[in-house]
């Protein structure tokens, strides 16, 4: 895979087990799965790996327009349609890879919660959050929902980012603007309003009005 289609898997898996976790979570604490221990009752590596997905998810959109820019200067590769497509990726082909990846994150994140949580391992299956089928199950659905739906939505994106950049520039250029030049600041136009007063300043001001 290139860099691309792992920043995906990372996104897909990491975004996968926080998002999936939680949920198995509270069904094991709410007795779905019997009267046994499955969790360590904290849910403190939810915010960090969620974070880590957005990031994932970044790094992959940033990819991708790049690969829709082609390999023109950088003004015309804004103001030109996309050089190519973005190839389709293959999501029913990535999940094995996607779901490995989802599993090792969730075992990182739950161990590492546990260590930071309460100072040191709980050991045993409570990583999983539930009877070990009932949670992998529940995480190769989540695997299978967020991968495809990540895949459309990061993809739209990418091409509404570079359609947006594009029109912009489009509307600087019809205006008149050159984009390679160094915009004036505003107080340079200022100078010019006041310019008559600035260059007559010995004009003596009208006589006030008599009580």
């Amino acid at each position: 895979m290139n860099y691309r289609r792992w920043a995906f898997a990372l996104a897909a898996a990491v975004t996968a087990a926080a998002t999936i976790d939680p949920i198995v979570e509270r069904l094991s604490n709410a007795g779905l799965f019997g009267a046994g221990i499955f969790t360590d009752h904290s849910y403190a590596d939810v915010l960090p790996a969620l974070g880590a997905g957005i990031l994932c998810s970044f790094i992959f959109v940033a990819l991708a327009i790049l690969r829709l820019l082609g390999s023109r200067g950088l003004v015309a590769r804004w103001l030109a349609v996309p050089a190519r497509e973005l190839d389709p990726i293959s999501v029913r082909r990535m999940l094995p890879v996607i779901f490995a990846l989802q599993v090792g994150v969730l075992f990182v994140i739950e161990t590492a919660e546990q260590y930071f949580v309460y100072g040191h391992l709980l050991g045993g299956t409570l990583w999983l959050g539930a009877p070990a089928p009932i949670s992998l199950g529940l995480h190769f659905i989540g695997c299978i929902l967020i991968s495809f739906t990540l895949s459309r939505a990061l993809r739209s994106c990418a091409y509404r980012v570079v359609a947006i950049v594009r029109r912009v520039l489009q509307c600087i250029i019809v205006l008149g603007i050159d984009p390679h030049s160094t915009p004036r600041a505003p107080f340079v136009e200022l100078v010019h309003v006041f310019e008559p007063l600035l260059n007559h300043p010995r004009v003596r001001p009208p006589p006030l009005p008599a009580a």
